[in-house]
């Protein structure tokens, strides 16, 4: 059962509310049977399960079936005969077509499917639902989903517009989350970059990006600024940049620096390069060609051009004096005796440090980009994958000879790493990764968006900058189509999740689903919470039911179901692995005291093979941890 399976599972539950009356509106169209006849032309007429007193245009029989539409009326509700209802439940082909014929729509085999299961699942019927019906059904690519979403729009009383069919229909498809928010960056590559899709990029970066390619970045970032920052020729990191392919193992710093000058000024820039590094990179050439032709006036106008460049730097690594700096390292290194120095690679890496930028935002200079001038993509690829691999291995254990110094190095890196990496064995650190993976896709963006509008402030702005409200800021620029399709099946999923989240009284129930990165892959995470919230509108710890669905590598699909009743907690986990439950009796007893730090206890813990318990039938019969039917009213929160 994969994650689209649950997902149609939740959205076929019933709703958090109870069964309402039905509600008639004026263009309705049901079937019903009189029961009783009034004097007045009045009668009682079985609708369903609800038995109504209806006001009559026309005579009619006791027990008899008809199709009735409703008419617009003040005080009883008023009925119009469209066409007897016969036993066999009028969905006869030509019982279908006189419904449509009424309404004056074509009778088309869409439409004829639509009324027939608009009549099967006893959904009221009108003109403008049916119109909508057939028009959104056509466009959609799945007949049978585009049905249960607009059965569930009926249902959970969800406006009725294209959005919310479209959101509905998205959530059913089985292309993991993690696939679509990937094919979305792999679309935006070969789009004309704007800030939106900058900052898109950069987000979908940080959601589908695994643990080693990760891990890679961040090793080549901060080897990188070590090399950059080193004073002296030939430092340590140069030499494990070297060990890991990003720069020849033979060659000089001087002939990177120079290769890398060289090779910028006679190809087309890289793909996502700024055009700020770029004219940093120009201006960089040009001092290196003068400081080798000991061109006084040619390097005063290269450094005057730094120095503009730098004072346009937002957040700069160091200080606002920065074009002072600049001065200081050019001329510092032409000092008295240095003149006739033609090793330049130390100032050429200093005077790109102070261009590194602290900051997040897209087109900021990172060590990276600096270290791509002079090394390629191809080289970047692969030795960042040697770098992941070398900071993953203890320090003992390397083939590779490195120094005392560079030793030292790799392991200050990897300890900087595994601080801002998460540990799956540290469960305070896996829960402030989940609320932040939450929270950047933007399940709760209208919530945050409606908190800061009361009370705006400059820091509450980045809580509301998340994945969906850029998807929408990208797709007002009219994108190409095929990224503007990428874009809006992305949008479109986020929004369905949003649409089965509901309310009902006390209680609370919602889906969500997050890609999570393991070292080398990424899979979705699917949960579902259901529970009360308190009265102050914090939600009840004591009692809730969790429901996750995660594909594991090696122990594949599983789910696990976690009930709290009164803060004890029954697991049942669902897994097709035979051997699964001596494979966890080590993790049981931490697990008890773990919980028992928390305040919580096990009780048991059921584990059950997939096909008893794990389909749509498992999740229908478990239902919800309290009993709806005593709570009235629904807020659907879209």
């Amino acid at each position: 059962m994969g994650p689209a399976n649950i997902i149609q599972s939740l959205l076929r539950q019933e709703t958090l509310s109870t069964h309402k009356s039905t509600s008639f509106k004026p263009g309705q169209i049901f079937q019903g049977k009189v029961i009783k006849l009034f004097p007045n032309q009045t009668a009682e007429v079985l609708i369903g399960t609800q038995k109504v007193i209806a006001q009559l245009e026309a005579p009619l029989s006791a027990n008899e079936r008809y199709w009735f539409q409703v008419q617009p009326g003040e005080g009883k509700v008023h009925l119009r005969v469209l066409l007897p209802g016969p036993d066999s439940g009028g969905r006869t082909p030509a019982t279908l077509e006189g419904i449509l014929s009424s309404l004056s729509l074509p009778a088309t085999k869409e439409n004829i499917e639509i009324v027939r299961f608009f009549l099967r699942e006893q959904l009221p019927i009108t003109k403008e639902a049916l119109n909508n019906a057939s028009q959104w059904i056509k466009d959609s690519k799945n007949f049978h989903d585009g049905l249960e979403a607009l059965k569930q729009m009926i249902v959970k009383e969800l406006p009725f517009v294209r959005g919310v069919f479209t959101a509905l229909t998205s959530i059913q498809k089985h292309e993991p989350l993690h696939t679509s928010l990937n094919r979305l960056a792999a679309a935006l590559e070969n789009t004309e970059p704007t800030q939106a899709s900058q900052q898109l990029k950069a987000i979908l970066a940080q959601l589908v990006t695994n643990v080693k390619e990760k891990t890679a970045a961040a090793g080549l970032e901060l080897v990188g600024k070590e090399w950059l920052h080193a004073k002296n020729d030939s430092p340590p990191a140069f030499k494990i940049l070297q060990a890991v392919g990003i720069f020849p193992a033979e060659a000089t710093e001087q002939e990177v620096i120079e290769t890398g000058l060289a090779a910028f000024a006679n190809k087309a820039a890289p793909a996502g390069q700024s055009a700020f590094l770029q004219r940093t990179i120009a201006v960089v050439s040009d001092l290196y060609r003068n400081l080798l032709a000991n061109d006084q006036q040619g390097i005063k106008e290269a450094v005057a051009q730094l120095e503009k460049l730098a004072a346009s730097v937002k957040k700069p690594l160091d200080t606002s004096s920065q074009p002072v700096r600049l001065q200081n390292l050019v001329y510092g290194h032409l000092s008295p005796g240095q003149q006739n120095l033609k090793n330049h690679a130390s100032l050429i890496r200093n005077i790109l440090d102070a261009f590194i930028q602290t900051t997040e935002q897209p087109g900021a200079v990172k060590a990276a980009d600096i270290l791509a001038v002079f090394s390629g993509a191809k080289n970047m690829r692969t030795g960042g994958q040697q770098l992941a691999g070398l900071l993953g291995t203890d320090i003992n254990k390397l083939s590779l000879p490195f120094s005392l110094q560079e030793k030292n190095l790799i392991e200050q890196i990897t300890a900087a790493i595994v601080r801002n990496s998460p540990n799956w064995e540290e469960g305070d650190k896996i829960a402030r990764q989940l609320k932040d993976l939450i929270r950047t896709i933007g399940f709760g963006h209208e919530y945050e968006l409606t908190e800061w509008l009361k009370n705006p402030h400059p820091h509450g702005r980045e809580k509301i900058e998340s994945l969906k409200p850029l998807l929408l800021q990208f797709l007002n620029e009219h994108p190409p189509a095929p990224v503007k399709e990428a874009a809006e099946h992305v949008l479109n999923r986020i929004t369905g999740l949003q649409v089965l989240a509901q309310e009902a009284g006390p209680l609370q129930q919602f889906v969500v689903q997050v890609p999570v990165s393991f070292w080398d892959r990424t899979a979705d995470l699917t949960m579902q919470w259901s529970g009360r919230n308190n009265e102050d509108g914090s939600i009840d710890p004591n009692f809730c039911r969790v429901l996750f669905y995660l594909q594991l590598e090696n122990l594949d699909e599983t789910i696990v179901d976690m009930q709290v009743q009164n803060r004890v907690l029954n697991l049942t986990i669902i897994n097709g692995t035979s051997d699964i439950k001596e494979l966890t009796q080590p993790f049981i007893k931490p697990l008890k005291t773990k919980l028992q730090e928390l305040d919580y206890q096990l009780s048991s813990i059921q584990f059950e093979q997939p096909g008893k318990k794990d389909g749509p039938q498992f999740m229908r019969k478990s239902g919800p941890v309290f009993d709806p039917q005593q709570y009235k009213g629904v807020d659907v929160r879209i």
